[in-house]
């Protein structure tokens, strides 16, 4: 017996969008503000707090402009 997630398509496809979007992107963003602050020579235990701190709001961010 199979079950059939075809009707569910359109709502993963949908729910992936906005997983890259509050993901994805404030991590990549993350990961490159902490290459930059670690080449500009800052203590690389400060750049990841930075870094963090810096997806956490980014992440917040985008999930409330997708939430409204």
């Amino acid at each position: 017996m199979e079950l059939d997630f075809s009707p569910m398509q359109p709502f993963m496809d949908e729910l992936l969008m906005n997983l890259l979007l509050v993901v994805g992107m404030p991590l990549i963003a993350a990961v490159i503000l902490r290459y930059i602050l670690v080449k500009l020579k800052l203590p690389i235990y400060f750049a990841g707090v930075l870094s963090s701190l810096a997806f956490l709001y980014l992440a917040y961010k985008a999930f409330m402009t997708i939430s409204v």
